[in-house]
């Protein structure tokens, strides 16, 4: 088959769906990635995928969300795939819409976590409810990460339950091997100490600004516990809110707060020996 993986940045194509399409291209489809321009189009390119350079706004911009979908129904034209996959929001809106008038045979969107969630605000929940209703003419299958998320698309009628796949996350057991060892010197992490840390990207909805009270309040009654925070914010994330809670720790804590920024190696830090390392996201932002 000719399939289609689209997303809004290159991040998430890289960090996400790259072993998708591994899997894909290992079964002898053809696969083209499409996405905004970005720091990791160039390595991946390299490594030899396929990718159209589409930009698409993470935020909703009438005037440059009809952009994007005419580009994309351009696009979609040309190529004449059999499917399109979907993945992030604004960018699955769009896409599917673009898909329905190219004539896709099969569109695919996989929901890798709604955008609504129970704390926002009523009036603003029903709207991203309503945008999602609104694409189920426009999707023929729905993939979603969390069973949670399977129950609500059902539950509010987002798709035909039927047409609704759990799948889950998957672990590359290869990649994150403890048996593999990673030079990790250069981040100068103590030998005797303990060391708790996240991995994410620095914007609120991720759990930032709570992990950094957690080791605010731990780091008054223990003194050898360091806090690692791996990580780096996309220009497209518009979230500047966890800077103040970071500047605050690092006065707090000092050297006892490694800002890592993003990496490669994260199969490493996780199976430093000596060292307790901890991810989350808050369970009020999911």
């Amino acid at each position: 088959m000719k399939i289609c993986q689209l997303c809004a940045v290159d991040f998430t194509l890289k960090r996400l769906i790259i072993p998708l399409v591994d899997a894909q291209l290992n079964q002898g489809h053809f696969v083209k990635s499409v996405c905004s321009f970005g720091g990791h189009l160039d390595d991946l390119e390299r490594k030899g995928y396929k990718i159209e350079v589409i930009p698409i706004e993470r935020n909703l911009s009438p005037v440059k969300g009809l952009v994007s979908i005419w580009r994309l129904f351009l696009f979609f034209r040309r190529e004449s795939f059999d499917v399109v996959h979907v993945h992030t929001p604004v960018a699955a809106f769009l896409a599917r819409i673009a898909a329905f008038f190219a004539r896709v045979p099969l569109v695919v969107y996989t929901a890798h976590g709604f955008y609504f969630h129970d704390e926002m605000p009523a009036l603003k929940r029903l709207i991203f409810i309503s945008a999602e209703i609104a694409m189920r003419p426009l999707t023929d299958l729905l993939f979603t990460q969390s069973q949670e998320d399977a129950a609500n698309a059902a539950s509010l009628k987002i798709m035909n339950k039927k047409r609704i796949f759990y799948i889950g996350n998957g672990v590359d057991t290869k990649r994150f091997n403890p048996a593999v060892k990673y030079n990790i010197e250069d981040l100068n992490l103590p030998k005797d100490k303990v060391v708790i840390g996240m991995v994410s990207r620095l914007v609120q909805e991720k759990g930032i600004v709570e992990f950094l009270d957690a080791a605010k309040k731990l780091a008054l009654d223990y003194s050898y516990i360091y806090f690692l925070l791996v990580g780096s914010r996309l220009p497209s994330d518009y979230d500047s809110s966890v800077d103040s809670a970071i500047q605050d720790a690092e006065t707090v804590l000092g050297n006892r707060l490694i800002l890592a920024g993003e990496r490669e190696d994260i199969p490493g830090l996780l199976s430093c020996d000596g060292y307790f390392l901890l991810t989350f996201m808050a369970r009020r932002y999911a």
